[in-house]
């Protein structure tokens, strides 16, 4: 990857896109976990074959204080679920 400057991977959508080698060395210059000072609704599918589902648990457990973590029965693309996830939402940002 390194050598050859970019890599091809697989996006959300199936598509087969360039990432230059130089998005890792971006990457590291970040820290793991910054710090979030602001309320965060983190939405996630129950039955995520691609981010399990604990990754967002330990991440809200790990921040109790701003996180509020809703878990809806559904997958990866939160479609399946469409409406009640953009209720949830629209009441997080008291848009609804």
């Amino acid at each position: 990857w390194r050598a050859e400057g970019s890599h091809d991977f697989t996006d959300a959508t199936g598509a087969v896109v360039g990432l230059h080698f130089a998005f890792v060395g971006e990457a590291r210059t970040i820290a793991a976990a910054p710090a979030v000072t602001c309320p965060v609704l983190l939405v996630h599918g129950a039955r995520d074959e691609r981010v399990p589902i604990e990754v967002s648990r330990r991440y809200a457990a790990e921040r109790p204080e701003t996180r509020t973590l809703v878990e809806v029965g559904d997958g990866h693309d939160l479609l399946a679920q469409l409406p009640e996830t953009t209720d949830r939402i629209l009441r997080f940002f008291e848009l609804a």
